[in-house]
């Protein structure tokens, strides 16, 4: 008669019910992820077997407790004490090519260090945190690589091996008794964050806290968070969610995306009734999609007539656009003459 039935059996009900409101979409998405998971099958047996080194030198124990006797007095010094007593510190990853990003992080909101440790992966990003006032951490044996140059592009080798190090530097503070909040460094403060997220009604039922990335994809579904602005409670539930993405880490590297992972875990552990998730105000914290998407909210903040509690530059090819993208938004801090090398480093220099 032309007509065809379909029977779900069993499923999780965040994708069986998206599913099902988007059949055609949920159909294109499925026929892609299967074409995605045939070409990276290669790439995953690559990786696996390094990722697995990885591993097993941070869990070991003797690695791991020689990597508290570090870490812990650290973030004792650095923790922001929330209403309630939690324990909380932000967590930044840094290397040499990004120095400026930092730079212009500290000088649109200077108490941003105060809080915030700096996973460092070179010497020059080691030192440039140190005199802008961040707690700095670097241990070869977690980090596991030397990643002085910036990705070429979003999504290349370097940029992916780079997710290695997010993943470890949430997941070592949150096993040590610490919430969590993780920043990429392309990021500026307008408004007291911590303040926020203090204050933000019923910030305690909740295991992670994302900013939104503000864009319907498929591959990050089932929540659209962005993985380079989030707040994870020191929980049960956050403690598995980073487990589990340190853990698939090869797979990372193969789809060369910490954020679609980021978002395919999450959507499985909430599905599961296994972790509570919020996301934050597009509005107030505001990502590149603003940026690229919404021309009157850019010229607001450009009159200075709009001032987001963040600004997250993302939705850029590389960290030369980021630099531009600011600049045009008047979010750059930093003078043009200043040269970012740790060396050369003069606080007088920036605003």
């Amino acid at each position: 008669t032309g007509y065809s039935c379909v029977a779900l059996l069993s499923y999780e009900r965040s994708y069986g019910e998206g599913w099902m409101r988007h059949f055609e979409r949920r159909k294109a998405a499925t026929d892609h992820f299967a074409e995605h998971v045939h070409h990276t099958k290669e790439r995953y047996d690559r990786h696996a077997p390094a990722v697995a080194n990885y591993v097993r030198a941070l869990l070991t124990p003797g690695g791991f407790a020689a990597l508290e006797r570090e870490l812990r007095p650290l973030l004792e010094q650095r923790a922001y004490r929330m209403a309630n007593g939690d324990r909380a510190v932000a967590v930044a990853v840094l290397n040499g090519g990004h120095a400026d990003q930092l730079a212009n992080m500290k000088c649109a909101w200077p108490d941003v260090s105060r809080h915030t440790i700096v996973f460092a992966t070179d010497d020059a990003a080691e030192a440039l945190a140190r005199k802008l006032g961040f707690g700095v951490f670097r241990n070869n044996a977690v980090l596991r690589t030397d990643l002085e140059a910036t990705a070429a592009k979003y999504g290349d080798h370097r940029f992916a091996q780079f997710m290695w190090v997010k993943s470890v530097s949430v997941f070592v503070c949150l096993h040590l008794g610490f919430d969590v909040l993780f920043q990429d460094v392309d990021i500026v403060w307008l408004d007291d964050a911590w303040a926020y997220l203090d204050a933000l009604p019923h910030r305690t039922q909740y295991d992670v806290i994302s900013q939104s990335e503000m864009v319907v994809q498929h591959r990050f579904e089932p929540f659209w968070a962005n993985s380079g602005f989030f707040y994870a409670r020191h929980t049960n539930h956050s403690l598995v969610l980073f487990d589990q993405l340190m853990m698939r880490t090869d797979i990372v590297l193969a789809s060369r995306s910490q954020q679609q992972v980021f978002n395919s875990v999450m959507g499985h552990m909430a599905a599961l009734g296994q972790l509570r998730f919020k996301s934050l105000s597009g509005y107030d914290f505001q990502s590149g999609w603003w940026y690229h998407r919404a021309k009157a909210t850019t010229d607001a903040i450009k009159q200075r007539r709009v001032k987001p509690v963040v600004y997250h530059m993302n939705w850029t090819l590389n960290v030369t656009e980021k630099s531009a993208n600011f600049k045009d938004v008047g979010l750059w801090f930093v003078r043009d003459d200043d040269a970012t090398a740790a060396a050369d480093f003069d606080e007088n220099d920036y605003r």
